[in-house]
């Protein structure tokens, strides 16, 4: 039987009540939820509230099972984005937290683009945003080197904007061209070794090659063909392989996954398996072993739709020799969003945005097993990260 095991708001409240001053990277692990409190998706579409509430940042400790809240801060935040959207640094005493839209003030039924990097304090009790960096366009995915000294944002416009840290202090340095408008730039991430970048062409199928010495980031002007609608992505932490999620096309077929071998030069991909349909959430296990991708199925279709369903799907699959090979997969909530590995590789992670909820499950030798844990959150959970090691 299944451990069911719910954390009622009111005991996570509680929590953060009696939650001492972060340790700054003592025993704590952190996983951060990004939130959107103002666009509930409605039979398919995402729609403004009529009463908006404020986006929010929910700051978990993992370092053990079940989980412990250690804050829910208001900031800004929105769905319109891959999940990720956050940034940690490996010492886990900053957060980035891109802030691409808000609700128009003079027409409260839509939102607007927005500009800024918000800049939060984890180490503070409870973590606060310190600053907000002009970026000058919507700031989408974000990823910051494993020396936290570099961070580097996607922006839909077809441009990279190259950030550095000092302490707590970011700065944006430069801008990077990589493509067009029609590029559809979503999401970037730094190697562990720091010397190169990965930058999503959603709009060209492409996967952009960047490298890096010091603060200066060169776009290669070498690109690798990955599956349809490119939209997430992450970097294995032994540096050797990505893993880019395609959300396929509109009418529910082509979404897959593609490997993209980084142990050679020129990088290129090896590999492209198929994946339940619309795989908004991918992540890496902290050992490279395993991947975790979390799917929407169908339930963000109206429920008119053909390709509706009542249940999203989470999956994981094993790497080896550059090859994946199906675990199993589970049932999760609706309009699925990130999906995250713990730091200690035990439990998977999923969002489930209709529900306002993260759900934990164990890794097990067949598959992901759900937990029954929930924990609650303000607002839509649709940005997720955990710090790089």
């Amino acid at each position: 039987m299944k451990l069911s095991y719910l954390l009622p708001l009111a005991i996570l409240v509680t929590l953060a009540a009696c939650a001492t001053s972060p340790e700054g990277g003592g025993g704590r692990r952190l996983l951060l939820s990004g939130n959107d409190g103002k666009q509930p998706m409605i039979d398919g579409a995402y729609r403004v509230a009529a009463l908006p509430a404020p986006d929010t940042l929910t700051v978990l400790d993992v370092s053990a099972f079940p989980p412990r809240k250690i804050a829910e801060i208001e900031i800004q935040h929105t769905v319109a984005a891959p999940p990720m959207t956050i940034a940690i640094t490996a010492d886990e005493k900053l957060a980035l937290v891109s802030a691409p839209n808000h609700v128009n003030p003079r027409d409260k039924t839509k939102v607007v683009a927005d500009n800024a990097m918000q800049i939060v304090d984890l180490e503070a009790s409870p973590p606060r945003v310190i600053d907000r960096v002009d970026l000058g366009h919507q700031p989408l995915g974000v990823s910051v080197n494993r020396a936290g000294t570099l961070a580097l944002a996607a922006h839909i416009n077809g441009n990279i904007s190259v950030m550095t840290i000092q302490g707590k202090s970011v700065k944006r340095a430069a801008t990077i061209k990589i493509g067009e408008p029609k590029s559809s730039v979503r999401q970037v991430a730094i190697t562990p070794d720091g010397r190169w970048a990965l930058a999503g062409k959603r709009g060209e199928n492409a996967i952009a090659v960047l490298s890096i010495e010091g603060d200066k980031v060169t776009y290669t002007g070498r690109d690798i063909a990955v599956g349809n609608n490119p939209y997430g992505f992450e970097i294995s932490n032994d540096g050797a392989f990505a893993a880019v999620a395609n959300m396929g096309r509109p009418d529910g077929s082509d979404s897959s996954v593609t490997l993209i071998d980084l142990t050679r030069q020129p990088f290129r991909g090896t590999e492209q398996f198929t994946v339940a349909r619309g795989p908004e959430g991918i992540a890496i296990s902290p050992d490279s072993r395993l991947i975790a991708v979390s799917s929407q199925n169908g339930t963000n279709r109206p429920k008119t739709s053909p390709l509706h369903a009542e249940n999203g799907r989470v999956a994981l699959y094993a790497v080896k020799d550059g090859k994946a090979s199906k675990l199993g997969e589970a049932a999760t909530g609706r309009n699925s969003q990130g999906v995250s590995f713990t730091p200690d590789g035990k439990y998977v992670v999923v969002q489930n945005y209709v529900e306002k909820e993260l759900a934990f499950y164990r890794v097990g030798s067949s598959g992901p097993e759900d937990t029954g844990v929930r924990v609650p959150v303000s607002g839509h959970p649709a940005g997720f990260r955990i710090a790089p090691r």
